[in-house]
């Protein structure tokens, strides 16, 4: 095989190549600028490679005539070097145009007047011959001769001018081309730093090294023979315009299979990749059955056809399954990448499974989208109402973007019938300027993907516009529809993992509270040779609101059982204020009336009506056997004789924290020994088995039968019945218990 059939055929598998390449570029998106651009780039590469392969058929049969080289038709082969123009204008417009091209709109087609000249100059005025006949006196006719021949030295100065200029042209045009070339990587050199996007980032600098490479080979091969006036021989030749056609096709070929380079879709790819690998194996088939019929030939030296025909029969079995092994070999490494939207799904599923915070998830989605898809802009919206209510707020990470969406907004409503990915433009209300149109305008998006959750609106997708312009394909489509119902999966798991992180911190925080409010309690019951306790306390909740404590004051002992209204942490914290309240007022002295008095007031002022507490106060004198109480709306203590003999404590007043006029009365009784003083807070009497409660009557039969015992057995046997007596029903209210044994 010759140099020239092999550069034949690799001119034309070039040529077909890029042909190829620029139809699909150009129908992926025929009315964008870039588009339109990049085919006409590889249209007039191709056409280059095409007039090579033309040209050097020609040559090697003897097909050019003596002096074709001078016809026009022969020079229209100049038109590829339109492609210089045309690769200087992707440069300007790629990924997106440049300042200049949309402040200058004629600047685009001016890049190729110095090249529409080249072409007619080289095609119409290519014989210098010519042009002095044309300046000639003598080749005029008799009457051109009469009125020219005064100036025939100033035609035949002008036919030499013109003859030097062609000659000029012809060989120095090289270096506009190579100028062209120089700038367009330049341009495309220092417009890759600023991209944001790192995916096109990768496309600019493939290119650009592949260009750059094809450009150093087209610069040793043609433009510095044509300065310096030397020849290349045939092989270097050939060798030089295939690696530089080759290293060119390769770069764009490599940065579509490898990088999405134009967002040519995945389907193309793939077949292009198959048309490839199969091409591979059919001529690796070819070259391996022509070396062994020649090596057959050489030891047998004779033809044997049964052995070829075996051969290529044995290739036919085993074409199929060494087909498949090379085209999963060749997908794995062009096509299932990052850029593949199977991958990207299945990438996406794998870290969604790791992510439970809503900022993440919205930062993770809008990465992938900006960086693999060339979204300029990608903004996840989830709505913190549900949209059948009158407003929807919309955030985006920790930014809050809308308070005052409807749930009838009309925009919203179309999204949620169409359930897909929507061009906004399709469905843009009459009133942009309201609602969820408002928003999403403000945030640039030209695409919005509802996101649902078994019909429950959970939030939108907000999609700009691709960086370089493209629109958004079928597969685009479809990925963010599957996109979107993951991403309903992800931030309801994200939701619900939020609420369990918040259900644990507030359950230790009850738990610390409740540790705390233990602490609050006497740590040890005072106990002499005049009296005893005893104390049971079980919180309905973590944290509960009754308390007990005891106050000193002199020679007397004061102790309190209060009870708050409510439950858990409110109660719990409003007894605390009341703990603390008593303790800084018990210092002063006062009598029994007036102490509980100031707490009133006090609480009057720092709590809400509804929120109040029930108490009882008591200050035993050891010394004289009397016990002086006021009861503040509590339950009336139970005082059991030693003979058995029953009196409950009901002098005091109405509940502490409602009515700052309230006032309290006290009352004095002896305290002899053997006397019993229980004292309750509503929880155990209200405790209840769901049938009916315990009751003030089965605690006062049980006080009148154990009245013999000691404060500690006491405490025992009430508990040991209440407990009986609910079952594995847990309390409803906080149960508090103080026992008082007088010695």
């Amino acid at each position: 095989m010759s140099w020239s059939a092999l550069g034949t055929g690799i001119y034309l598998a070039c040529s077909f190549f890029l042909f190829l390449l620029g139809m699909v570029i150009l129908r992926e998106n025929f009315r964008s600028r870039v588009n339109r651009t990049t085919a006409l780039m590889l249209f007039f590469g191709g056409l280059g490679a095409l007039f090579a392969a033309v040209g050097t058929t020609l040559a090697r049969t003897g097909g050019l005539a003596p002096g074709s080289e001078t016809e026009s038709w022969y020079n229209l082969f100049y038109l590829w070097e339109l492609f210089f123009p045309a690769l200087l204008l992707f440069a300007l417009v790629f990924p997106k145009e440049t300042d200049a091209v949309r402040r200058f709109r004629l600047l685009r087609y001016a890049i190729f007047l110095p090249h529409l000249f080249h072409v007619f100059w080289v095609s119409f005025l290519s014989s210098p011959e010519k042009l002095s006949g044309w300046f000639s006196v003598e080749e005029m006719g008799p009457l051109a001769r009469v009125l020219l021949s005064p100036f025939s030295y100033v035609l035949r100065v002008a036919a030499l001018f013109f003859a030097v200029a062609y000659k000029f042209h012809v060989r120095f045009f090289s270096l506009v081309n190579f100028s062209y070339a120089a700038m367009a990587i330049a341009l495309l050199f220092f417009r890759q730093a600023s991209l944001p996007n790192p995916r096109i980032k990768s496309q600019v600098r493939l290119i650009l090294s592949g260009l750059g490479l094809a450009m150093t080979l087209y610069t040793i091969a043609f433009i510095l023979p044509a300065l310096f006036g030397f020849s290349l021989s045939d092989p270097w030749l050939y060798a030089l315009t295939i690696g530089a056609l080759v290293i060119g096709c390769g770069a764009v070929g490599w940065a579509i299979l490898r990088y999405q380079f134009m967002d040519v879709r995945v389907i193309f790819r793939q077949n292009l990749v198959y048309f490839l690998s199969t091409g591979l194996l059919v001529a690796v088939y070819i070259l391996a059955a022509a070396q062994l019929g020649r090596y057959i030939r050489n030891t047998l030296g004779a033809k044997t056809p049964a052995l070829e025909i075996g051969f290529i029969l044995l290739a036919l079995v085993f074409f199929q399954p060494v087909m498949e092994k090379l085209d999963d070999l060749i997908k794995r490494l062009f096509i299932r990448q990052r850029s593949d939207f199977r991958n990207l799904l299945e990438r996406f599923s794998r870290e969604l499974v790791s992510i439970f915070d809503l900022n993440q998830i919205s930062a993770r989605v809008t990465e992938l989208l900006e960086k693999e898809l060339f979204i300029e802009r990608a903004v996840l919206l989830l709505a913190e109402s549900d949209a059948g209510g009158t407003l929807v707020t919309f955030s985006s990470g920790n930014e809050v973007l809308a308070q005052s969406v409807s749930g009838e907004d009309p925009l919203l409503k179309i999204l949620l019938s169409r359930k897909q990915p929507t061009y906004l433009e399709a469905v843009w209300p009459e009133r942009p300027d309201e609602g969820l149109a408002r928003l999403l305008a403000g945030v640039g998006a030209k695409v919005a993907v509802p996101i649902l959750d078994e019909g429950r609106f959970v939030g939108i997708l907000a999609l700009g516009e691709k960086f370089s312009g493209f629109r958004y394909s079928p597969e685009d489509i479809t990925l963010l529809g599957v996109l979107a119902n993951q991403l309903s999966i992800a931030t309801a798991n994200a939701r619900l993992y939020a609420e369990t992180l918040e259900k644990q911190r507030l359950e230790e925080e009850l738990a610390m509270a409740r540790q705390i409010q233990q602490n609050l309690l006497p740590a040890r019951l005072p106990s002499s040779a005049e009296y005893e306790f005893a104390s049971y306390v079980r919180p309905s909740r973590q944290v509960g609101g009754d308390f007990y404590d005891f106050l000193w004051r002199e020679n007397q002992l004061g102790f309190v059982l209060a009870d708050a209204s409510g439950k858990g942490m409110p109660a719990a914290l409003l007894v605390s204020f009341l703990q603390a309240t008593m303790k800084a007022e018990h210092r002063y002295a006062r009598p029994i009336g007036e102490f509980i008095s100031s707490i009133n007031e006090l609480l009057v002022a720092h709590t809400s009506p509804e929120k109040f507490v029930t108490l009882f106060y008591a200050l035993f004198d050891p010394r004289e056997k009397k016990l002086f109480y006021s009861n503040a709306g509590h339950n009336y203590p139970i005082l059991v004789r030693q003979d058995g003999h029953l009196e409950f404590l009901k002098k005091g007043g109405t509940v502490v924290g409602c009515f700052e006029w309230a006032r309290y009365e006290s009352d004095c009784m002896p305290l002899l020994p053997g006397d019993t003083l229980i004292v309750y807070s509503d929880g155990l009497t209200d405790a209840s088995n769901h049938d009916e409660m315990f009751g003030e009557e089965r605690l006062i039969k049980l006080a009148a039968e154990c009245c013999h015992l000691d404060a500690e057995g006491v405490k025992n046997r009430i508990v040991e019945a209440v407990e009986a007596f609910t079952g594995p029903v847990p309390p409803f209210d906080d149960m508090t218990l103080l026992v008082m044994k007088a010695r």
